[in-house]
């Protein structure tokens, strides 16, 4: 990471400056191969929820019971 990078963190969105600051300091004080692999589970996991909120309004799923009627 590079003074660069650092200048561009008020920019980012926020989800990843936070991964970024979680994987920085778990690197720092741990191992760098665990910290990239929580990075990864955390990054995963706010994709997943960003997509579920996203496509939540797309579909129109009724319980069977009201199909039928």
């Amino acid at each position: 990471m590079d003074y660069k990078g650092l200048k561009a963190l008020p920019y980012m969105p926020r989800p990843e400056v936070i991964i970024l600051i979680v994987v920085l300091v778990l690197s720092s004080i741990w191992n760098l191969v665990y910290a990239v692999g929580i990075g990864l589970v955390i990054a995963s996991l706010m994709f997943m929820k960003k997509i579920g909120d996203l496509t939540w309004n797309r579909y129109n799923v009724l319980p069977l019971a009201k199909e039928q009627a």
